[in-house]
């Protein structure tokens, strides 16, 4: 046997010193002192079969955990009831990250309207169609969004990520560069990333991990580093194998493009190649073709 294990309650009282003291105090065979009368409880309260408190929405109970061969014993979160509990929690303190810096979403102000119903009768319908089978969050989880500039990728993208939003999912959009300029400055240390209106951001990458819906915007933008690939993969990593996740990444190149846009010099094994087979296993490549719908003919 690896270990013994007693369970407890979780009360507010409840110590460290406490539960040593009784562990003392049964090895000497004294009885144990009651901590006073049970609290009242509804008919209907239904409790954890493991640390036998009420299940809560908001809170759980602990046990008391003693390793075989050692004199001290653990008090640690109900394995039972717990990981829902803290799991809530971080969902909460995610959607006011969301909603102090991000007002919800992070979309761009010129681009917040953007929606199916705005997207140009020009584009490509056969990956709107795609899209809209996306926003449903029946089809598939994953999109790797890529063709040429001013074809409609930001917009099938967002309008995409709205309808999860209508839904009240949270969602955030980030554009690839901005992004790994304030990881860069978060993770120094020697400086805190704000946003537009000065706010200092929250922790971008445990955002990027834990958000339901990731908009990863213009993959391929900026200079290829280390850091740079190592960021990307940690997201893509971190998002595939969750199964109520949704990404979306967007990119000018196809994959075997960008592999060639992330590649480093002077170095045999060229680590973006880890990034581009996990979005071949795990993702839906879309190519968006038709007609160029911006207006920069100059």
């Amino acid at each position: 046997m690896g270990e013994t294990a007693k369970i407890i309650p979780f009360t507010r009282s409840t110590s460290k010193f406490d539960v040593r003291l009784q562990e003392f105090k049964r090895k000497l065979g004294i009885p144990e002192t009651p901590e006073g009368p049970e609290p009242s409880r509804a008919d209907n309260e239904e409790l954890c079969p493991t640390c036998k408190c009420p299940i809560s929405e908001y809170t759980y109970g602990y046990t008391v955990r003693r390793p075989e061969g050692e004199r001290e014993s653990f008090r640690e979160p109900c394995p039972t009831c717990s990981p829902a509990v803290i799991e809530r929690r971080l969902k909460r303190q995610m959607e006011r990250n969301l909603h102090n810096c991000f007002q919800m979403s992070n979309i761009p102000e010129d681009m917040y309207d953007w929606s199916f119903d705005t997207v140009p009768d020009e584009i490509d319908q056969d990956a709107l169609e795609m899209m809209q089978g996306f926003a449903t969050g029946a089809a598939f989880r994953n999109v790797y969004l890529w063709g040429d500039m001013g074809h409609g990728k930001t917009s099938l993208a967002i309008s995409a990520m709205r309808e999860f939003m209508k839904r009240g999912i949270p969602c955030l959009y980030i554009n690839s560069s901005w992004f790994i300029e304030m990881v860069r400055k978060q993770q120094n240390g020697h400086m805190e990333a704000r946003d537009m209106y000065g706010n200092v951001l929250p922790d971008l990458l445990e955002l990027a991990y834990n958000v339901d819906v990731l908009l990863l915007d213009d993959m391929g933008v900026g200079k290829p580093t280390d850091f740079v690939i190592d960021k990307f993969y940690n997201i893509i990593e971190e998002r595939r194998n969750r199964s109520k996740y949704f990404t979306i990444l967007t990119s000018n190149y196809n994959l075997r493009g960008l592999v060639q846009r992330y590649t480093l010099s002077g170095v045999d094994f060229q680590p973006f190649r880890r990034v581009a087979v996990r979005i071949k296993e795990s993702y839906t490549l879309i190519e968006v073709k038709g007609a160029h719908l911006r207006d920069d003919d100059f």
